[in-house]
């Protein structure tokens, strides 16, 4: 059966990286929403132009990822799923399939410390994040509940 992986995780949990290991070693087709974003967007200002545009790409993606579940495949979709309304979302749009969530943990220092890394060291595909966004990132993020069943990767 295809399954849809959910990557859940703060800013700095290594998402994209566990993504792209999972391409690599399953087979797993990788959906990163930044990539597109940043592709057909650029660095976007303002939230709420920033969000009419995520949810676009977002809905390309399931209507993508849809067709590909239909085809077999087996996807990740690495969009961070700070929400628990977002993953409720998804296990409800995509309920004929295998969800799984994993949420990738990691202590603040640890995320701080990867943030700070990532920006010195900025690719083409990736958002710098200043040291007060992630505050306030940090204090949008909805923790998943054991009702969720999460698989905790570290």
């Amino acid at each position: 059966m295809s399954t849809l992986y959910m990557l859940c995780g703060k800013v700095g949990s290594g998402k994209s990286t566990y993504a792209r290991k999972m391409e690599e070693e399953q087979g797993v087709i990788h959906f990163c929403v930044d990539d597109y974003m940043l592709h057909f967007y650029g660095k976007v200002e303002g939230r709420e132009a920033f969000d009419e545009k995520l949810g676009k790409c977002k809905e390309m993606i399931y209507r993508i990822c849809e067709r590909l579940l239909n085809l077999g495949h087996s996807v990740v979709l690495d969009f961070g799923f700070w929400k628990r309304e977002e993953r409720n979302y998804i296990r409800e749009r995509f309920a004929k399939y295998d969800v799984k969530l994993l949420y990738l943990e990691h202590s603040d220092e640890v995320l701080k410390e990867r943030i700070a890394y990532r920006n010195a060291h900025l690719k083409d595909n990736e958002y710098e994040i200043p040291d007060h966004h992630y505050e306030l990132f940090a204090s949008w993020f909805e923790e998943p509940g054991e009702d969720e069943t999460p698989l905790i990767v570290q």
